[in-house]
């Protein structure tokens, strides 16, 4: 992404912050703990990883992992995660599932991953002009943009009708019944992973308009 250094590091600052419910559920949800079975796994693995994936996109002083490494990491993760889409079933009761995802979270992934690819591609190389000492590899400042400007907008198209989504699950969450699961901390709620979700949703748009 091609912006001002101070905007770079407000925007490297916001994707942290997605990443920290979904680190800290992998973190205190551990096998011995009573929080287990509130989280899926890999739904949380997905959502950090595109938190860093999205983080390494803009961050001013860059990373290790060079382009074709991060193409290589959400190839991987789109076809995984769309074949966990695939094989599980539409409805699944029960607490919990251990190291596996919801169904429709493990789609809205693959969907995500998919589109990370997509971006990464879009650009044009590993570093821009000044940013270009090794190992750590400059993304923000490329000159590059997407092909198949119709794909970029219907995947736009289609995070802006999620974080909607988003939002009527929240509300009718909040207006519910309640749940049988026991008492949770507040970042393992359904409202903090819907807002989450949304917050990745924003970002995503924007980087694909501002990449088109």
């Amino acid at each position: 992404m091609d912006a001002p250094d101070p905007v770079l590091w407000v925007l490297s600052a916001y994707f942290l912050v997605i990443a920290v419910p979904s680190a800290y559920r992998l973190v205190a949800a551990h096998p011995g703990s009573p929080l287990w079975q509130q989280v899926h796994r890999g739904d949380e693995v997905a959502e950090v990883l595109m938190a860093l994936g999205m983080l390494a996109m803009v961050s001013p002083v860059g990373g290790p992992i060079p382009r074709a490494g991060w193409e290589a990491v959400f190839a991987v993760a789109a076809v995984w995660l769309a074949a966990r889409w695939l094989r599980l079933p539409r409805a699944r009761a029960g607490p919990g599932y251990g190291n596996g995802c919801v169904r429709s979270q493990c789609g809205h992934h693959a969907v995500g991953a998919a589109v990370m690819f997509y971006m990464f591609g879009g650009m044009a190389g590993d570093g821009h002009a000044g940013h270009d000492t090794q190992p750590w590899l400059v993304l923000a400042g490329h000159e590059g943009s997407l092909v198949l400007a119709p794909l970029a907008i219907a995947a736009t198209t289609y995070f802006l009708v999620d974080i909607v989504l988003c939002g009527v699950r929240c509300v009718r969450g909040r207006s519910g019944t309640g749940s049988r699961r026991p008492p949770a901390p507040a970042l393992f709620s359904g409202g903090m992973r819907e807002t989450s979700r949304a917050a990745m949703n924003v970002a995503m748009a924007a980087m694909l308009l501002a990449m088109v």
